[in-house]
């Protein structure tokens, strides 16, 4: 899968990208590596993040979640969670 990650209003470190790819190596495994893409966009909207994940899986699925909290790590954590939700539901 190829995995994109975008800070909008802000700089990403090597450590932050590494962590939000940890998080996506969970949705490679419930999706049976049927997720072809990624994106990840982060940004700082005065005192929240909010990151918006956008998942490409084959068959002309897209899965999208957005996160929003007070840092940055949770809010990426909580859009993964609600795509892993979309996930689940399409490989049930």
């Amino acid at each position: 899968m190829t995995l994109s990650v975008t800070g909008r209003h802000i700089e990403l470190s090597a450590a932050v990208r590494q962590q939000i790819q940890a998080k996506f190596t969970r949705l490679e495994r419930l999706l049976n590596d049927s997720a072809v893409s990624a994106q990840c966009v982060v940004t700082k909207e005065r005192v929240r993040f909010v990151c918006e994940v956008t998942l490409h899986a084959r068959g002309d699925h897209m899965l999208v979640g957005i996160g929003r909290h007070e840092r940055l790590i949770a809010s990426v954590g909580a859009a993964i969670d609600k795509v892993a939700q979309q996930a689940q539901r399409l490989t049930d």
